[in-house]
């Protein structure tokens, strides 16, 4: 769906197209397991930010992967 109006591209590349290795060899660094842990604590505050942006209180939450 979004290839009809983003063309073929980094985001819409699908595996068997030339520009899907050249995704996964620009994007997979940035979005490593350990890339992404550096990202954690940006991610908390900009969530506490939106969170105390609706005025709602901030409540400890626990992740479930269920």
């Amino acid at each position: 769906m979004v290839r009809r109006f983003a063309g073929h591209g980094l985001f819409t590349a699908l595996g068997d197209e030339p520009n899907w290795g050249k995704a996964q060899w620009i994007l997979l660094p940035a979005t490593s397991q350990n890339t992404m842990r550096g990202y954690f604590d940006m991610i908390v505050a900009v969530c506490e930010q939106l969170v105390g942006a609706t005025n709602g209180p901030i409540t400890p939450m626990s992740p479930s992967f269920r």
